[in-house]
């Protein structure tokens, strides 16, 4: 293994490290790389192929600029921001798994080490996101742990996904100790692992890695400035904005709601601040209650900034998807649409998936348009299809904006030539966009009449 750093004379150098050498005799001239080799052995001073793993990941967490040179800086900050113990433990799983699964049968033909499940079973809260690390540092990014699982064909499918659930449960353990929100990804990666399951060959895993770091990044969100928040008062009187959850389908419905006296009256009926400071949604379409301690809302800073009687519903909303996800109409393969936020919330339309060709889903006409100008009515859009893409348009206030596709926005107003939308990224925010591009780009339609209490499409 080579290692480049900056030596006394703040000129890049290379340090060799070869397997069964002692550590005593690989110093250089740079103190604190010194430390980290110390750190790093086990104690018995000879270099082992754990260890070369455990400090090639430790190296490329803290490579900051990505140029595979270790600054002074990041010495220190692997220093100081690494337990040497955790990670030298799970760099011997990670070994340990790769092996599992490179195993040969005496013939040479590939096949899984009987090892794997023991193996499996070292992982924990404290040490799975290391043995990930490791893992993915060992193939030099070019293999997931979870791609190796899943690309064991000996094994037989649901043995795949077992093994995989053993990695998953133990990141979602560890994340759910620190606080993180979890709900939302655990639903996406149960859902991935059934459309695995439902292909005939299941090679790839980009989905399932990608819910892996989207999850390793929410830490980051932990320390989102929240004194712009506004507690609970059981209506809705305030902006918000999507923060770190895929469910713009859900607060944009929620803005288009609350921009009809109608909705917003409704919408703030179903929201109670209870004695205690507990907040009790009732989900009206659905006929269920949620209450929720105060200082769950307050401590979820996943979910939307602002009004946090928004945050409230979105829990609410989390809560019933969990217990309820195999309800007809959510699997629609993009992810929830605006249509299924009116049937929890306001009990419009019925439990149905669109079936249309992505490109096709809705024809978009000026007399369409012209009906959101009804305070009755309610209009959520979004464009779906490979061949969209995104747009640059003009806010309100001139500065310059995008309107991006799979991406749900809340149709408030029109006139003569434009029409205004709101991104839930920022409901503070009025969009302008001509009716011509928004014909053009837009084709998924859900839209409501809340004076019939019916869905018009």
């Amino acid at each position: 293994m080579d290692i480049f750093f900056f030596n006394k004379q703040n000129k890049v150098v290379k340090k060799t490290l070869e397997l069964n050498e002692k550590w005593s005799n690989v110093k250089t001239s740079n103190d604190t790389l010194n430390s980290i080799f110390q750190n790093i052995d086990n104690g018995d001073n000879i270099i082992q192929q754990n260890e070369l793993d455990a400090l090639n990941t430790v190296i490329k967490q803290n490579d900051n600029n990505k140029d595979s040179i270790i600054d002074n800086n990041e010495l220190s900050a692997t220093v100081q921001n690494t337990n040497f113990k955790i990670i030298n433990g799970a760099a011997v799983i990670a070994n340990q798994i790769f092996n599992d699964v490179s195993d040969k049968t005496s013939l040479g033909f590939p096949t899984t080490s009987e090892s794997i499940k023991e193996h499996l079973s070292k992982i924990t809260a404290d040490n799975v996101d290391s043995v990930i690390q490791v893992y993915l540092a060992k193939t030099d990014n070019k293999e997931s742990i979870f791609a190796a699982i899943f690309s064991e064909y000996g094994l037989d499918i649901n043995d795949r996904i077992r093994y995989s659930n053993i990695i998953f449960q133990q990141l979602v353990n560890s994340y759910s100790q620190k606080k993180i929100y979890v709900n939302d990804i655990v639903r996406e990666y149960n859902k991935e692992c059934r459309n695995i399951k439902s292909r005939i060959f299941p090679a790839s895993t980009k989905n399932i890695d990608k819910l892996v770091e989207k999850l390793r990044y929410r830490p980051s969100y932990q320390g989102v400035e929240q004194s712009k928040n506004k507690l609970p008062n059981g209506k809705i009187d305030a902006d918000f904005e999507q923060w770190n959850t895929g469910n713009c389908w859900l607060l944009a419905s929620i803005k288009s709601i609350v921009s009809s006296p109608k909705g917003l009256e409704l919408l703030n009926n179903s929201i109670k601040v209870n004695s205690d400071k507990s907040v009790t949604v009732h989900l009206k379409g659905i006929h269920k209650k949620y209450t929720f301690p105060l200082v769950d809302i307050i401590g979820n800073k996943q979910m939307s900034t602002g009004d946090l009687d928004v945050r409230a519903i979105e829990l609410a909303v989390e809560k019933y998807l969990e217990e309820y996800d195999n309800i007809a109409g959510f699997e629609t393969g993009e992810g929830h649409h605006a249509y299924v936020a009116y049937r929890i919330l306001l009990g419009i339309g019925e439990w149905k998936p669109k079936t249309q060709e992505p490109s096709k889903r809705n024809e978009i006409t000026d007399d369409l348009i012209d009906k959101v100008n009804n305070s009755n009515i309610i209009m959520n859009v979004s464009a779906h299809g490979c061949e969209k893409k995104d747009i640059i348009i003009q806010d309100c206030d001139g500065s310059s904006g995008i309107i991006t596709r799979n991406h749900c926005y809340s149709v408030i107003r029109a006139d003569k030539e434009f029409v205004y939308l709101v991104n839930p990224w920022d409901t503070s925010v009025e969009l302008k966009i001509t009716r011509q591009e928004f014909k053009d780009f837009f084709n998924d339609v859900s839209m409501a009449d809340l004076s019939t209490n019916k869905l018009i499409m």
